[in-house]
Parts: structure tokens; C-alpha cells; sequence
């Protein structure tokens, strides 16, 4: 009778094909965690980027109140003052890295900062804060 109980190994099959099944299921369950994390820590990383670059875009100036332009003594224009205000929600911007660029019918001329103090601005622009 125990010979009988003892050769039939039906039941120990399926026991090993639900343990495999197991195994596979927890196998899958950490492979699709890790991948999530992954996509987690991705999309943050664009986001990121995406806010940067919102940023840096919003970052503009806009001319506010009136252009002063100084002649010199044979007509020419020798100095041009106006003021600039950040415009609407927008960040601050580093005037030290800006081109200021003229245009009309028959000149075009862009010049880089050329540092702050007495004659200081002849190859490039000045500027001085006011609050």
C-alpha cells in the first residue's frame, strides 16, 4: 500500500509548475518595478529640462519710457540712453552676456558689453542699474 503512495509523483508536478509559475511572476513583478523607476527618474529628468528651458525663454526685456539720443558737435549721434525693465512674469537677465543690435533703412550695427566706467563703452555699451 505505502509503494503504491510513494511511486505517484502526480501531485509533486504541479506543486514544481506552481513554485516555476511563482518564480516568474516575482521575476516579472521586480524587472517591471526596476523599469518603472527608470521611467520615473527619466520623466523627471525631462521635466527638468522642460522647466530650464521655460526659463531661460521667459527671460526678455522691454524698453520702458523714453530714448535720449545725445549728438555730437558735428551731428552724429555719440550717445544713445534708454531704459530696459523685465518684462511681464519674467526672470532676470545677465546684461553682461546681451548684443544690442540697431536698425534702420541704412545701417545695421550690433555691439557686445564693453564693461562699466569712463570710456569704458567705446568698442561696446555701458549700462548702470537704477532702483
Amino acid at each position: 500500500m505505502w509503494g503504491r503512495f510513494l511511486n505517484n509523483e502526480k501531485g509533486f508536478t504541479g506543486l514544481e509548475a506552481a513554485i516555476v509559475l511563482i518564480a516568474f511572476v516575482v521575476v516579472a513583478a521586480v524587472f517591471s518595478y526596476v523599469m518603472l523607476g527608470a521611467g520615473f527618474f527619466t520623466t523627471q529628468k525631462s521635466q527638468e529640462v522642460v522647466h530650464t528651458g521655460v526659463a531661460q525663454a521667459s527671460s526678455s526685456i522691454a524698453p520702458s519710457g523714453d530714448v535720449i539720443v545725445e549728438s555730437t558737435a558735428n551731428g552724429t549721434a555719440g550717445k544713445i540712453t534708454f531704459y530696459l525693465t523685465n518684462t511681464a512674469s519674467g526672470t532676470s537677465v545677465d546684461l553682461d552676456k546681451a548684443v544690442l543690435t540697431y536698425t534702420d533703412n541704412d545701417d545695421f550695427l550690433s555691439r557686445q558689453y564693453g564693461g562699466n566706467g569712463p570710456g569704458t563703452g567705446t568698442q561696446g555699451w555701458d549700462y548702470s542699474a537704477i532702483i
